[in-house]
């Protein structure tokens, strides 16, 4: 018996991104943009878990958990010179699309002032103007600010 088609299934390279997708507000969004998201998320620990070599595993355990009509990942720029970079570095033939969050993930965090303020429980933080340019990776932005 064959699987029935599920609609996207996701491959993230860590727990933030997983946190991001199987979220209330993001499968709403999903929802009301017509995206059907495969469940479960796929985490593969560590973006060195997206290079050619490693990446095969994690698409057939795609394969075996569900009939996806597409496979996305998102993964982090981080230190690899441009997106273009990046997705050649992951480029297989059975991923549909590659999306790449401009640093880090945890920048859109940044970016968000309102989920900022609910997280430090703290109505006057001012935001980030610019959040993608953080010194350093903005998990060190955010263990700074949370700590403060």
């Amino acid at each position: 018996m064959s699987k029935a088609k599920c609609g996207k299934l996701i491959i993230v390279e860590g727990e933030c991104e997983q946190l991001l997708i199987e979220s209330a507000h993001f499968r709403l969004w999903a929802s009301q943009h017509d995206l059907e998201i495969c469940d479960p998320v796929i985490n593969v620990r560590g973006n060195s878990n997206l290079c050619p070599k490693n990446i095969e595993t994690s698409l057939m355990d795609c394969r075996n958990i569900a009939n996806p009509d597409q496979i996305i990942v998102l993964t982090d720029l981080e230190c690899e010179p441009c997106v273009t970079a990046t997705k050649a570095r992951i480029n297989n033939e059975n991923i549909n699309q590659i999306i790449v969050a401009k640093k880090a993930l945890e920048a859109w965090f940044l970016a968000d002032t309102t989920a900022m303020r609910r997280w430090l429980k703290n109505d006057d933080f001012p935001g980030e103007n610019w959040p993608e340019q953080t010194t350093n990776m903005p998990w060190e932005r955010l263990k700074e600010i949370g700590s403060g």
